[in-house]
């Protein structure tokens, strides 16, 4: 297994250990599937789009969205310095996405539809394309026992690529993330639902759900 040395895994790691507090006392979501790096007053729960950063900054000591208006702040913390780096100059630095959730633990028992009741950070609405039902909840961390007890092998958190997310648009974001694994060498950095974070070869394990 690489070491896990680069810059990339030790944001990630940073960001998922408070999210462990969040996760298991709190509503954290929803969030979207892309996660990006930057956050401002309009981008929190009430928003059709809330960003990670409306509910990381005060456990990251990050600052206070409700001081920053509109002006979106993005955090080292919530980048991948390798995306951040081929990003395109047509997309803000705030709105880029570096990182993927998972989406949804299971499908509908006998189908190809996502159970709604398994999305981890819930979903919001008015997104494109639309979710019928959503918004959804974020599940509390004492609750994903009920769907799984495999913990260390279920991913929470990723970097995005479009090998494992694909190229569709919508959502916008896909055409704007990396063709391939980011680090090079097929690797991606990814945190599971027990926290802890590794470097994994490959794309098993890393999907998510797709209707």
């Amino acid at each position: 297994m690489p070491p896990l040395s680069n810059l990339a895994t030790r944001d990630i790691e940073t960001l998922v250990h408070p999210y462990t507090n969040l996760a298991t006392f709190r509503d954290v979501g929803p969030l979207l599937i892309g996660i990006a790096s930057g956050y401002d007053i309009t981008t929190g729960v009430t928003s059709a789009y809330p960003h990670i950063g409306n509910y990381l900054w005060s456990y990251l000591g990050l600052a206070d969205p409700a001081t920053l208006g509109t002006n979106s702040f993005v955090p080292q913390v919530l980048t991948c310095p390798a995306q951040m780096k081929i990003k395109s100059a047509l997309v803000p630095d705030g709105e880029q996405i570096n990182f993927a959730s998972r989406n949804a633990l299971r499908f509908l028992p006998g189908t190809r539809t996502i159970d709604n009741a398994t999305r981890p950070f819930g979903y919001p609405d008015n997104t494109i394309p639309p979710v019928a039902g959503a918004p959804f909840k974020p599940m509390r961390l004492s609750w994903l026992a009920a769907v799984t007890n495999n913990f260390s092998g279920t991913f929470a958190l990723r970097d995005a690529d479009q090998q494992l997310d694909g190229t569709n648009n919508p959502p916008w974001w896909h055409s704007w993330i990396s063709r391939s694994a980011v680090h090079g060498s097929d690797i991606r950095n990814a945190a599971f639902f027990d926290w802890h974070v590794e470097s994994v070869k490959g794309t098993n394990g890393l999907s998510n759900l797709h209707r």
